[in-house]
């Protein structure tokens, strides 16, 4: 928090509070209240501002509670459906306060209903994650995300090991230095930071996952200087081969991976493909041991699927046991059906 004098006086920026408690010391009397006059419109604003939000997320995590109960993926859970009538109550007794300009107890009272909507929130995580645990990292569905919870059902059938293709990839198991190169896995390096960072990728024998060899690749630093994060500290592309599917195809890419180094923020290496793009990535640090990374796409138009890894900052990263696979219809998934004497149960 940074203050910054000018001539039009001393200036003090504060991003995103919650609550802003300010201590004026003057000898004129009337100073507060002319403080308070003009901050009140910014106040009321504020208030309204997360009275809607807040009833709008109550309404979002209810929804996708229903939708969640009804697609028989979790059960109900009345904890949470308690929370969520916490929420619209509190909610509720808020309105008269909103509509009168009570800005302070609106917040206050829209900061509880927060509270008890990211609870239910955050159960309802965990219950998805539960009822499909994954060992690894996944991207999409986004779990958190708004409208998540409808691509969670959509992707539910798909998400078991069975009915999966093949590894449609050649080369993916990453146990000779000839998979590397314009005709398999290329490589391509940052230009103009030679003097900054030496990047080296190769295939070696002793610490694959399975096979005679994995895919290593690192960034070191040359100046003993910290690299930056995100676009900036990208020092590094590795793309697989290129597989080709029909338009709307379910794929799913899996691949193992372990890390050393990254240690500043947002950095790592991000894993993603071409068909979504680095935004629904995956950004794996800070695992030295073996982790399973599992994306799931579909195709739009018919075209090539490529792996793609970025390293982000200075580190090591192992890769092995790469598979794109596309989704079969010879396997029918489970109807979610259960016995008529379990539902009576759950009913009394």
């Amino acid at each position: 928090m940074a203050v910054e004098t000018s001539s039009a006086g001393v200036h003090l920026e504060v991003v995103s509070p919650d609550v802003v408690e300010t201590i004026v010391l003057s000898s004129d009397p009337a100073l507060g209240g002319r403080i308070a006059r003009s901050l009140q419109p910014l106040a009321n604003q504020a208030a309204s501002d997360r009275w809607q939000m807040t009833r709008q997320a109550a309404e979002q995590v209810s929804d996708d509670w229903r939708l969640a109960t009804s697609a028989r993926i979790v059960p109900v859970s009345a904890s949470s459906l308690d929370m969520l009538r916490a929420a619209h109550n509190t909610l509720r007794d808020a309105e008269p306060m909103f509509r009168g300009g009570d800005s302070g107890s609106t917040l206050r009272m829209a900061r509880r209903a927060d509270a008890w909507t990211m609870k239910a929130r955050w159960q309802l995580a965990d219950a998805l994650a539960r009822a499909n645990p994954s060992p690894g990292l996944n991207s999409c569905p986004p779990l958190l995300a708004v409208g998540g919870t409808a691509t969670q059902v959509m992707w539910w059938p798909l998400m078991a090991d069975a009915g999966w293709s093949e590894n449609m990839l050649m080369g993916g198991a990453l146990d000779s230095n000839a998979l590397l190169g314009d005709a398999g896995w290329s490589v391509g390096k940052r230009p103009n930071f030679d003097t900054t960072a030496r990047s080296d990728v190769s295939i070696v024998a002793g610490p694959q996952a399975e096979g005679a060899a994995c895919l290593v690749a690192n960034v070191t630093t040359l100046q003993g200087e910290n690299l930056p994060g995100g676009y900036a500290g990208t020092m590094l592309q590795i793309r697989s081969p290129a597989v080709r599917f029909a338009a709307k195809t379910p794929i799913r890419i899996d691949l193992k991976v372990k890390t050393l180094g990254f240690g500043g923020p947002d950095q790592g290496v991000l894993i993603y493909e071409n068909v979504a793009g680095p935004e629904l990535g995956v950004l794996v640090r800070a695992t030295p041991h073996w982790q399973n990374v599992t994306l799931y796409r579909q195709t739009l138009t018919e075209g090539e699927t490529s792996v793609i890894l970025e390293l982000i900052g200075a580190g090591e990263v192992a890769v092995d046991d790469v598979k794109i696979r596309h989704w079969t219809a010879s396997v029918a998934s489970p109807l979610p059906f259960r016995q008529i004497s379990q539902a009576q149960q759950t009913v009394r």
